[in-house]
């Protein structure tokens, strides 16, 4: 089937939605502390770098590769 095909080709690897989890609750700790920005890994992570994450994570979501728990956590639906 080549839609199946198409999703296996094309589907967010595991480790960056793995990142993207880790680096989006980061963001949120430093959101709730007052900060607009923080060090992730030895780099800044800013609005800009959580928008990022989140599409990544809410096309997670929508292919059933994370649960309906971590996205609300996540405040991603």
């Amino acid at each position: 089937d080549q839609t199946a095909m198409a999703v296996e080709i094309f589907q967010t690897p595991d480790q960056e939605i793995e990142r993207a989890i880790i680096e989006a609750k980061q963001f949120l700790e430093a959101e709730a502390s007052g900060r607009g920005a923080t060090m992730i890994d030895g780099k800044m992570a800013d609005r800009a770098t959580d928008r990022l994450n989140r599409n990544t994570l809410k096309k997670a979501y929508a292919m059933g590769r994370i649960d309906e728990e971590l996205a609300t956590g996540l405040g991603l639906i």
